[in-house]
């Protein structure tokens, strides 16, 4: 289990209490989210918000590209566009996620860069992580699409070490 204090420390104790909202929102009742079960095909099969979203990562890596290039493929109006790339607005409460327990920028869905989490060069950039450190993001001001899933689940949600070293990589190259 090393690595599982990445996650914030409520996070953790919120799983341990099955009427938190952290364990009302991320594990099924019948404990089939938060176990071995969730690679297996019915567990897949399932549609829920934010939780089961499965891809390749050079698929996840051509829609951010898309995104962040405005390109027509996607269909999207321009006027939605603009929307994505435009910062986060903060809520009066500011950005602490009650689930998550940890200070998140949201925009249509996806996170934004904000003082307390950055990626991207600037607030255009929009993206969501994945379970275990897994992260994908577009960044219009550089019109990159960028996917990373790594070969073994870690326990980071945001700037996973892993991740955010090739993310750097990434930068420093272009």
């Amino acid at each position: 289990m090393k690595g599982i204090t990445r996650l914030p420390g409520k996070m953790l104790l919120g799983f341990l209490s099955p009427t938190s909202l952290v364990a009302r929102s991320l594990v099924d009742p019948k404990k089939l989210v938060a176990n071995h079960h969730f690679n297996h095909r019915p567990m897949l099969s399932i549609e829920f918000p934010s939780g089961n979203g499965i891809g390749q990562v050079r698929s996840m890596a051509k829609i951010y590209a898309a995104f962040a290039s405005r390109a027509e493929v996607l269909g999207l109006k321009e006027c939605t566009l603009k929307e994505l790339h435009n910062p986060a607005i903060s809520p009066q409460e500011g950005y602490y996620d009650h689930v998550n327990c940890m200070n998140i920028a949201y925009s249509l869905g996806f996170w934004k860069p904000f003082s307390g989490l950055k990626f991207g060069r600037s607030e255009s950039a929009f993206g969501h992580p994945g379970a275990g450190g897994s992260f994908c993001f577009a960044d219009p001001d550089e019109k990159l699409g960028y996917a990373y899933a790594m070969n073994k689940h870690g326990f980071g949600m945001a700037n996973e070490p892993r991740e955010l070293a090739l993310r750097k990589a990434v930068y420093d190259c272009l």
